[in-house]
């Protein structure tokens, strides 16, 4: 025996010993394609109990086992991972779903790579093949997007990095009506589709600090441009090694209409409670949210005093001029005050800041001054 033909026996060996009981399955080809050996996570990942059921070589091995890739597309006999790395070739990160072929209904996943181990000449010595079980992950995955496919509440699925929408369910596309080819590859930006921009926003950014979000209250658009009340629970899973927002919309409409006019008979009711504290008012009106999480807000104390004046003098309806007048300030200050309010209620318009004052009860009649009655 040449002294070449010894080392290499004795690398192979020393090679053989030292990944026989790791847990991934790992098969060592000859330069020829012949089989060489297999550890017994690797049996175990075709369900053989020797090597031989593996296959004399990559043809042979072809022949008792059919692939299929990640997009359960049939691979040819020349592109099996153990035809790859027979012709020298390296890879990483490739998925099959193995089945035997006496057998069709044993199956396996394995997420595959590949190593070629050169000679102190540079020529390929040994070549070998690398896998990990991933059956039981592809099994969860399945069951994921069965479950996703056809959930009754509408869901999405975007990119973190660049919020790109990656799927849909057909509940989101019949909820916000829109055609699977206006919503896929778009940005939600694109879409447009959360009616307050500044509430998108605000979403990613909580999504992208803690990771998760928990019914939060958002107004959607519809593609018709009617608006849906809703809320949004969202999580943050891995798809192929990216992170990715999964977003779970309820619609809650109908639940909203129906709270709103029961605020209204307690509001009417009320007409002549002017002995309750605006605080304790402001609790009352907030009742309706306690399990319907809102977007942060703010207290009618974090209002300065003359931001409250304004705030109650836009709820009569008094426009800028008048504020002024009646505040004497000027109305460059009224503006300023007026840009605080809105800054601080995070809302964009007059109309919006009346309807946060009328949520909590604030500057109803019993509450103004006689003069402004």
């Amino acid at each position: 025996m040449s002294q070449d033909v010894l080392s290499t026996d004795t690398n192979r060996r020393q090679l053989q010993q030292i990944i026989a009981g790791v847990s991934d399955g790992v098969i060592l080809l000859d330069p020829d394609q012949s089989i060489l050996w297999a550890n017994e996570a690797a049996l175990a990942m075709h369900g053989a109990s020797q090597i031989s059921d593996l296959g004399t070589n990559a043809k042979a091995y072809a022949k008792r086992f059919a692939l299929r890739d990640r997009n359960n597309q049939v691979v040819p006999a020349d592109s099996y991972p153990i035809s790859r790395v027979a012709r020298g070739e390296t890879f990483s990160d490739v998925l099959v779903k193995v089945t035997s072929v006496a057998d069709e209904e044993r199956y396996w996943v394995h997420r595959v790579r590949s190593l070629v181990l050169a000679d102190s000449r540079g020529e390929p010595e040994s070549l070998v093949l690398i896998m990990d079980d991933a059956t039981d992950r592809a099994s969860t995955e399945q069951r994921f997007a069965t479950a996703f496919r056809l959930s009754p509440v509408p869901i999405l699925l975007c990119g973190a990095a660049d919020q790109r929408v990656l799927d849909v369910n057909e509940a989101f596309l019949d909820t916000l009506g829109y055609p699977g080819e206006d919503v896929l590859g778009s940005s939600i930006a694109q879409i447009d589709f959360i009616d307050d921009q500044n509430a998108r926003i605000w979403l990613f950014a909580a999504l992208e600090k803690t990771g998760r979000l928990d019914r939060i209250d958002v107004r959607l658009r519809r593609k018709d441009a009617g608006l849906i009340d809703c809320t949004v629970s969202a999580d943050t899973v891995n798809i192929q090694g990216n992170p990715c927002y999964l977003l779970v919309l309820m619609d809650i409409t109908e639940r909203r209409r129906t709270e709103l006019e029961l605020v209204s008979v307690i509001e009417e009711a009320m007409k002549d409670a002017s002995w309750f504290s605006r605080t304790l008012i402001e609790k009352l009106a907030n009742v309706k949210n306690v399990n319907s999480p809102r977007l942060p807000s703010v207290s009618f104390t974090d209002l300065t005093t003359r931001e409250r004046d304004v705030l109650g003098l836009i709820c009569e309806g008094r426009a800028d001029k008048e504020i002024a007048a009646r505040l004497k300030l000027a109305p460059n200050t009224v503006r300023n005050h007026l840009a605080a309010v809105y800054s601080k209620l995070e809302v964009h318009s007059r109309s919006e800041a009346i309807v946060w004052a009328r949520e909590r009860g604030l500057f109803s009649s019993e509450w103004r001054p006689k003069g402004q009655r």
